[in-house]
């Protein structure tokens, strides 16, 4: 289960830097990310509630199936990953899985075709804290879909180690500090904006 909260990218505020979190930060990485967003010609996928995904995280390549729900500004997804060098060693790896949902398996028999791509870069640290560990990222690129294009720009939170009340605590004083609302749109679903 992926638990995260995300927020617009924002002129002036810096996470990184926060004090309710800079104490508490690892070592800042960059990764450079390119994403391939694939579903059947009848939107299989979507209509089965997943998103389909291969990314090149720096130099792995991993498949990933993600689906599920948004509860006051954090989302709640099952994520289920394999590293994979193309779409159909990803897919096979995936139906191989038995954690994978079984409503999702007929729509990942494929065809596929390209829906969306993004290209980013993101900045990310680890938060450890009493038994909490949660990874920050910036995220800042852009989303291709439908010959259409629009920026990525988005801070990140996401529960990595320990409870979802101490996470939601933390989030929560953020949030407070700064006057932020979690953004309920992933970039999945900023891509098909586009291509509506």
């Amino acid at each position: 289960m992926e638990i995260e909260v995300k927020y617009k990218g924002e002129e002036g505020i810096d996470l990184f830097g926060h004090p309710l979190l800079a104490p508490f930060l690892g070592p800042l990485e960059e990764t450079p990310m390119s994403a391939f967003y694939y579903d059947t010609p009848e939107s299989g996928c979507a209509q089965a509630g997943f998103a389909l995904r291969l990314r090149q995280e720096g130099p792995e390549s991993v498949c990933t199936v993600k689906g599920g729900g948004m509860q006051d500004g954090v989302a709640r997804r099952v994520e289920i990953e394999e590293k994979a060098d193309t779409l159909e060693q990803g897919v096979q790896a995936l139906l191989s899985r038995p954690d994978l949902p079984e409503s999702w398996r007929d729509a990942l028999s494929g065809p596929f075709q390209e829906k969306a791509r993004m290209e980013f870069c993101r900045l990310s640290a680890l938060f450890s804290r009493e038994g909490l560990t949660v990874e920050l990222c910036r995220d800042q690129g852009r989303i291709q879909a439908g010959g259409k294009e629009a920026p990525i720009d988005e801070w990140e939170l996401e529960l990595k180690k320990g409870s979802e009340e101490d996470f939601d605590a933390l989030r929560r004083e953020l949030e407070k500090s700064l006057g932020l609302k979690g953004w309920e749109k992933s970039k999945f679903a900023r891509a098909m904006e586009l291509l509506a």
